[in-house]
């Protein structure tokens, strides 16, 4: 991959794969034969491939705006690749890809993308960078000049687009007008009323707004872009983008709407020092920013400005107890064979094990066996609070009514994570009816600390 007239060293942006990871991704895509000069994807398209160079080039430009030239962004060589972060949000393209001589290329569709991203850990990870790398360069250079953004500095409708911008991570340049400076080109053209004007591909938007501008980017969710979804998250904060995202990486197709843009309150906090796992602290901006690019890559449709839709929830019999990308990697796995409804028997050998009997099928041949019983809480030196028979902890309400005979002298029931014995809280695995997932334990663990709160305040600590 050339940048300009130089090459791009960086791994990130050129990844340069592996025979057999190249055979991969060449596995996913439809073979097309080009010509010189023939368009392979343009500025405005929705709906576009990945493209994988196999013999040839194909240069990636910058189409030509009223007041400039036409400018070539990249030129990709054989065992690239060509797109960006917009493959995966369906976010219209906002360059085009045009052959330079004739040539061979296959083409990956968003849906095989996605598919990749979800079966092939290792090439999905390679791919997923270059994607987001390759965006944040562009939002550096002049590829930033297709989506122009002007107003009156401080304006709210300036401001808001703005933050639009940002928090969906768009390439695009910002212009603060001073209006007291009649001598601005704009002037010549443009009333104060008409701002903010955003210029998209050259071409002007008066008085724009986030939910103008992403309709125009193909961003805003319309009726009929899926028949139906299994999950509709309402609220692009952090909850609700913990919750799209545990969704669709368990195979539910998930559509996470904002009002405003994905990010919510956190997304405005320059700097969280309390967030497990970042000792030296993170910005709301940025550890939202990676989860929204999470949920992009479990193929999360994230639409914001916009209202809520519909909702219907699936299931299957191997997944009823199972991640689903779990469910479709072990049946897309040749060397694995799924016995429904079947109980292990027996077990042969003599100094190790060599057949496992089950009651379906009889004797398999096999030198180990793994039983994946469910978790047990380490909860057998807790004899003294209420659990239940399988000994997780009963919390807030969940504690059984005899036990709530010593609160009586507290003057008040249990508090949300506080157990039957007054300020002990429990969090996580270890209470009855938790998630057993590593975000809900972060808050649930947070949000006991509120109760342990409530608590002190009620009775100090002498």
């Amino acid at each position: 991959m050339n940048e300009s007239d130089k090459d791009v060293t960086d791994p990130e942006l050129a990844p340069r794969l592996t025979d057999e990871q190249w055979h991969r991704l060449c596995a996913r895509g439809a073979i097309r034969y080009v010509d010189d000069s023939e368009i392979l994807f343009t500025t405005g398209q929705r709906d576009y491939p990945m493209i994988l160079v196999e013999d040839g080039e194909i240069e990636v430009v910058r189409d030509s705006p009223a007041w400039m030239d036409e400018e070539v962004i990249a030129v990709m060589d054989p065992r690239s690749f060509a797109g960006e972060l917009g493959l995966l949000n369906g976010q219209r393209a906002f360059l085009t890809a045009r052959a330079i001589g004739p040539g061979r290329v296959r083409e990956v569709s968003r849906s095989d993308l996605r598919r990749l991203l979800a079966e092939d850990d290792e090439l999905g990870d390679i791919i997923l960078h270059a994607l987001w790398a390759r965006r944040e360069s562009l939002r550096r250079g002049s590829a930033a000049m297709t989506l122009k953004i002007v107003g009156a500095a401080g304006s709210p409708g300036f401001l808001s687009l703005r933050r639009f911008a940002n928090r969906l991570d768009l390439v695009h340049m910002a212009v603060e007008l001073d209006l007291d400076a009649p001598a601005h080109p704009l002037h010549a053209r443009y009333a104060p009323g008409d701002l903010p004007i955003v210029f998209l591909e050259g071409q002007p938007i008066v008085r724009a707004t986030p939910g103008m501008l992403a309709e125009q980017l193909g961003l805003s969710y319309e009726p009929g872009d899926e028949d139906v979804v299994d999950l509709v998250v309402i609220g692009g904060g952090p909850a609700g983008l913990a919750s799209a995202i545990y969704a669709a990486s368990e195979g539910l197709s998930t559509v996470l709407v904002d009002a405003v843009a994905p990010g919510g309150q956190a997304a405005s906090t320059s700097r969280i020092e309390n967030y497990l796992g970042f000792p030296f602290g993170v910005s709301g901006d940025s550890l939202t920013g990676q989860a929204v690019l999470q949920a992009i890559k479990f193929g999360v449709r994230v639409c914001a400005p916009c209202e809520a839709v519909s909702l219907r929830s699936l299931g299957d019999d191997l997944g009823a107890r199972m991640s689903s990308y779990l469910v479709r990697r072990i049946r897309e796995e040749s060397r694995i064979r799924v016995h429904l409804g079947a109980n292990v028997t027996g077990l042969d050998g003599d100094a190790g094990l060599s057949t496992v009997v089950i009651d379906t099928v009889g004797p398999v041949q096999a030198r180990g066996l793994f039983c994946f019983i469910g978790a047990e809480p380490a909860t057998e030196w807790l004899a003294e609070l209420d659990r239940d028979d399988a000994g997780f902890i009963r919390t807030g309400t969940d504690v059984t009514r005899q036990s709530l005979e010593r609160w009586q002298t507290m003057g008040r029931e249990p508090l949300p994570f506080e157990t039957s014995v007054p300020r002990v809280f429990a969090a996580g695995d270890v209470r009855r009816g938790s998630m057993k997932r590593v975000a809900a334990a972060v808050g649930e663990g947070s949000s006991a600390v509120a109760s342990v709160h409530r608590a002190l305040a009620a009775h100090p600590v002498a």
